[in-house]
């Protein structure tokens, strides 16, 4: 990608770190699943809907033995919020990542949230939507749910710059 913003079409960078549990997030290994990349902050109210919505999908999706991984990174916020935040979404079906130094958030191009990536089966960005409202979590769902459904044909993830 050289220094350009990814899009829909491109193979996502792979630039998180590890999980609330302490488990590297590896783009790569992820592939064959539907991932919704998210960044979010806890002073976004938009934000913290989706967090519910998309985990209420993750827990029907683990039901259905669908495959499906969410990841949540944190946006703009210190080390000591972002701990407080962890441990109320403990209990949450999906995958908390810290981005202290904004290494995804200045990757991904990240100026505003919510900001939600889709990445296909196949590993390649198939939706980017930002600055979404309540109104429009239901198109987002069927989104999702699409790509789920949708065959996957591997690709090979961007390495980290």
């Amino acid at each position: 990608m050289s220094g350009e913003l990814p899009k829909v079409g491109d193979v996502p960078p792979n630039v998180f770190g590890k999980d609330q549990r302490r488990v590297r997030v590896d783009l790569e290994a992820l592939k064959g699943e539907v991932v919704v990349l998210t960044f979010w902050a806890s002073w976004c109210g938009p934000c913290m809907k989706e967090m519910q919505m998309l985990s209420q999908l993750k827990a029907l999706a683990d039901k259905k033995n669908a495959s499906l991984e969410i990841i949540a990174v944190n946006f703009h916020e210190s080390h000591e919020r972002y701990r407080q935040i962890q441990k109320l979404l403990k209990d949450l079906p999906i995958r908390v990542v810290e981005d202290r130094y904004a290494r995804a958030s200045q990757t991904y191009g990240i100026k505003g949230i919510p900001n939600m990536w889709l990445i296909g089966r196949d590993g390649v960005i198939a939706g980017h939507h930002v600055g979404y409202s309540e109104a429009q979590l239901n198109d987002l769902l069927a989104e999702i749910s699409a790509l789920m459904s949708a065959p996957a044909q591997v690709a090979t993830l961007a390495q980290p710059r």
